[in-house]
């Protein structure tokens, strides 16, 4: 699912981009090309982790931009068909249900889910339900992928949830969250980067509100406690 990989990636910098903060200046236009972006070999980047090696720059002829080929190293999110995923319920309706794993947006057909979970669109929400539990928007649920469809910033992707061991389910995930965000940060200096809120978020492959308690323990006392211990 998620994996470290090293690509090349040209980048052109202006003349009045040279100086001393030429580097940096490198740096931040590869992470605004890269980062959000993705690929069908490579999937979904989702930060870069550090820049591996500058070739020297060459000046393109007629515009005077000087190219750079620049090797970096990067995490990305890369799903594979039959993966199986956890993934939080966006939205429902009488066709079946979107769920949200990251950047990966996946669709579940109506015909794809359980024969016993029922529509039901007259409760405060449209949901299916089998008596005991509900999928409804952010609910949990295990799907197993079917097919993905790449464009420059998005994958989407076709699931199931009708076999042994998928569907909706309930967890407490606060301290797995916790543990992982831990790691990362430890593992990972572009976390402490200025996009390390955008960037954790992402890693977990959860929603924005979970996201955002990361990057709170990532910045409380507590958190700095754990590291030290490391």
């Amino acid at each position: 699912m998620y994996f470290v990989v090293e690509q090349w990636k040209m980048i052109n910098v202006k003349p009045s981009q040279l100086g001393p903060n030429y580097q940096q200046c490198i740096e931040e236009m590869l992470r605004n090309q890269v980062e959000g972006h993705c690929t069908a070999k490579y999937g979904y980047v989702v930060c870069v982790i550090r820049i591996l090696q500058n070739e020297m720059g060459r000046v393109q002829d007629g515009t005077g931009m000087i190219v750079v080929n620049v090797k970096y190293q990067a995490i990305v999110f890369k799903p594979f068909n039959d993966e199986v995923l956890d993934a939080i319920v966006t939205d429902v309706n009488k066709l079946g249900f979107f769920a949200q794993a990251g950047p990966l947006k996946a669709f579940v057909s109506r015909t794809s889910i359980q024969p016993n979970f029922v529509y039901d669109n007259n409760a405060a929400y449209q949901c299916y339900s089998d008596g005991t539990i509900s999928i409804k928007p952010q609910s949990e649920v295990r799907m197993r992928l079917q097919g993905i469809r790449y464009d420059n910033s998005n994958m989407f992707a076709i699931a199931t949830i009708n076999a042994d061991y998928l569907g909706a389910f309930e967890s407490d995930v606060t301290g797995y969250l916790l543990f992982f965000a831990i790691i990362v940060i430890r593992n990972s200096s572009a976390i402490r980067h200025r996009h390390s809120s955008h960037s954790l978020g992402f890693i977990m492959g959860v929603e924005d509100e979970i996201g955002r308690v990361l990057v709170h323990f990532y910045k409380s006392q507590l958190v700095n406690q754990y590291l030290k211990m490391f």
